[in-house]
């Protein structure tokens, strides 16, 4: 595997003044400026493994093997928890740190916390004001400007803003973010889901004042403190799951009332992992722990959810534990597993294809997966990030089960 030094974007180095009320980039000398934009564009960024050959020395107890074409492998000394696509941006976060790929490079570059990296980054949101929320081990980071300054090629000269507490609760690790698509958005954490309604970001941004924020918790409906994954469906209701022993589940806000499932009414466990919504309105719901699990559809009927089917692994998923679930926008499901792999399965319900370690994934735990413009897959997996271009996810949702 060819190795180069890693790139490194500091998003605090350039200018230290605080945020840029305008959202534009400073100035700069034309010499230094193009100096800038060069090495950020050309330097070389993180391991890549393009289609070819993995030795087992670089994928763990992994044996060697040829990856198919269309296949690049990233990273695969790193941990991802989440990636991220848009407008020809691509953002991968992890244990390790935070890193960014646009249009027409061939490697990462982390972005860097003021000198540090962004530890345990699980998730992020692009707001429509351009700012950068990075959820992380710590709460969560705003960075205004962050679409401005990296469609012009240079680092944004603007020092993130940490989240830490609010009404004197610690945030600590964030698990997702979420917009409500009314102008908040939501940030998970062990302690109930804090509200940040976008409106007021300004203000926190120039006082520090979080009283415009508040938390939504189990008195407002939520089966447990403990927020794992979120979704806002198409019609605007919230979803909410818990990944905990008592009072694990997932909660659904309505306009009208709160429903609430666990195992005893509808769901294959009360570990709650992934949620996502399939074209037709249906939810499902994936969940378990170690070695049980599954993912429960569910159906609006009468103004209300109820669940409708169970996947299992005896139906095709490839291990019992659902680690997360995408949908793409052909409505093929894509069921990816803690230890087995991935079970994809057309919008019919029938399953086309599962992947593993053997088939090319750099691990067979995937913890995230999107699609940008151009049809192409991105894979946040245990060990490094995966793309699938367009051929290759043809291949793949061709192939044999």
């Amino acid at each position: 595997m060819k190795s180069h030094p890693m790139h490194v974007i500091d998003i605090a180095a350039a200018v230290r003044h605080g945020h840029d009320r305008n959202l534009t980039c400073r100035p700069m000398p034309s010499l230094l400026a193009a100096l800038m934009l060069c090495l950020f564009l050309f330097l070389p960024g993180c391991s890549i493994l393009e289609t070819g050959s993995m030795d087992a020395s670089e994928q763990g107890d992994q044996a060697s093997v040829t990856l198919p074409e269309g296949w690049t492998v990233y990273m695969p000394e790193s941990e991802f928890s989440c990636v991220f696509c848009y407008d020809g941006m691509i953002l991968a976060g992890g244990l390790n740190g935070l890193y960014l790929m646009r249009d027409g490079e061939t490697g990462f570059s982390e972005i860097l916390h003021g000198k540090k990296p962004f530890r345990s980054a699980k998730s992020l949101y692009l707001d429509d004001s351009g700012r950068l929320w990075v959820g992380h081990e710590k709460g969560v980071t705003c960075i205004p400007g962050f679409r401005a300054a990296v469609s012009v090629g240079l680092p944004p000269p603007i020092q993130g803003a940490d989240l830490t507490s609010c009404s004197d609760v610690r945030l600590e690790m964030v698990n997702g973010l979420m917009s409500d698509g009314r102008g908040v958005l939501y940030a998970g954490t062990f302690k109930g889901a804090l509200r940040i309604p976008l409106k007021d970001v300004p203000g926190w941004l120039d006082s520090g004042d979080t009283r415009a924020f508040g938390w939504l918790t189990e008195k407002d409906g939520l089966t447990s403190p403990m927020v794992n994954t979120m979704l806002t469906d198409s019609r605007g209701f919230r979803w909410f799951g818990a990944y905990i022993a008592k009072g694990g589940g997932v909660a659904v806000f309505l306009d009208d009332a709160v429903q609430t499932f666990n195992h005893e009414n509808g769901l294959a466990d009360d570990y709650v992992t992934t949620i996502a919504e399939a074209p037709d309105g249906s939810v499902w719901v994936g969940s378990g722990v170690y070695m049980t699990g599954g993912a429960t559809r569910f159906g609006l009927r009468s103004g209300r959810f109820v669940p409708e089917q169970k996947l299992t692994i005896e139906d095709g998923l490839a291990g019992d534990k659902v680690r997360f679930i995408y949908i793409d926008e052909a409505g093929n499901r894509w069921f990816c597993s803690e230890y087995d792999g991935i079970a994809v399965f057309d919008p019919e319900g029938e399953r086309v294809r599962l992947l593993t370690e053997a088939d090319g994934l750099p691990d067979n735990e995937v913890k995230r997966m999107a699609e940008n413009g151009r049809d192409d897959l991105w894979l946040a997996c245990r060990r490094g990030v995966l793309r699938l271009n367009r051929a290759a996810v043809s291949a793949v949702l061709s192939g044999p089960g």
